[in-house]
């Protein structure tokens, strides 16, 4: 799963003109977008908390099927993204700190 977030971050989150397909500003329709192709609910999680607020979100194809990836910025302009996808595979594995190439992340 590492793999396959750090690939879809490193094509969607470095665009500055079309990082995510639907706004944050039409969070009811990403969720619905994301829900459907997941085949159960899926809500963008909120990280104001920790200072990144919602850009939006897009599909990704995996290896596993489609995935969620919903993007985030801080006010200094860092960017994370968080990728959701069904667990058919790894829904055993525990999360840990994880490197692939330039993006780190937690998997």
């Amino acid at each position: 799963m590492a793999q396959e977030a750090a690939a879809g971050y490193a094509v969607c989150a470095p665009n500055l003109e079309r990082p995510i397909e639907i706004p944050a500003s039409d969070l009811a329709a990403l969720d619905q977008w994301v829900s459907r192709r997941m085949g159960r609910p899926v809500r963008a999680p909120d990280l104001s908390g920790s200072g990144f607020r919602l850009v939006g979100g897009r599909l990704v194809a995996t290896p596993n099927g489609p995935a969620g990836m919903f993007l985030y910025q801080a006010t200094d302009g860092a960017r994370v993204a968080m990728l959701v996808r069904p667990m058919e595979i790894d829904k055993t594995a525990s999360m840990r700190r994880r490197v692939e190439g330039a993006t780190e992340g937690y998997a």
